[in-house]
């Protein structure tokens, strides 16, 4: 086992307290675990929830060349076909 001293800016080491906070971690044992898979992710917004999931928008082709014109009328469509089956105990006056 070796050891290593880094030097980082505070701002640097303010995003990488967040990162171990996050994950439950100290910042030195997430820098290791980083270094021993091999790829230090220092650039991951782990504050922001779904910035992960906002990587993957567009990889799929679904067909749909118009999403982002109408996504009011697709998301509508979608909650329609999702109360098809709904039942309604009192309805709304």
């Amino acid at each position: 086992m070796a050891t290593l001293t880094i030097t980082i800016s505070d701002e640097a080491l303010a995003r990488l307290q967040e990162r171990a906070d996050v994950q439950g971690l100290t910042p030195e044992t997430l820098l290791s675990a980083d270094a021993e898979r091999g790829h230090a992710d220092a650039g991951r917004n782990y504050s922001q929830p779904g910035a992960e999931l906002a990587k993957l928008a567009g990889i799929i082709d679904s067909g749909l060349t118009d999403v982002g014109e109408r996504h009011d009328y697709y998301l509508g469509q979608a909650l329609a076909d999702e109360m098809k089956g709904a039942y309604v105990d009192e309805p709304i006056r």
